[in-house]
């Protein structure tokens, strides 16, 4: 068996990364946002409305640097999917077109086969029944 990772099983890996970054990214934030409430004094003391609240809450985290670099590493996890996305697209768009050019040589050389008198066409591709008759 060999020990060689495909392309896709790269991708499987950062899809799994990219699960724990997510993971990590969102216990990070709520242990920020529940800093930012309690530094404020309630969350009531952040707006006066949910939007207000909401919006405070969102330039708070801003200036935290564990929910920053959480983010951080999600991103590149997220772009690190993208690449290995990329790579198995560009795999498979490059097998396509190598098949393609395969079936085109093969169509190739049954029309010039095709072409060709009984008389020149390989003894093992003639139906020797119909020289027979």
């Amino acid at each position: 068996m060999s020990t060689r990772t495909t392309k896709r099983q790269r991708l499987a890996a950062a899809r799994i990364a990219l699960r724990d970054a997510q993971d990590h990214h969102d216990l990070i934030k709520a242990q920020a946002e529940h800093r930012i409430i309690e530094n404020a004094g309630g969350a009531k003391n952040l707006g006066a409305n949910a939007d207000d609240r909401t919006r405070a809450v969102t330039l708070a985290l801003a200036n935290d640097p564990a929910y920053c670099a959480a983010l951080a590493a999600l991103r590149e996890a997220q772009a690190e999917v993208d690449r290995m996305q990329a790579d198995v697209d560009d795999a498979i768009d490059q097998r396509r077109k190598l098949d393609r050019q395969s079936r085109d040589r093969a169509s190739a050389a049954l029309e010039a086969l095709a072409l060709l008198p009984p008389d020149r066409v390989p003894l093992a591709l003639v139906d020797t029944t119909r020289i027979a008759a």
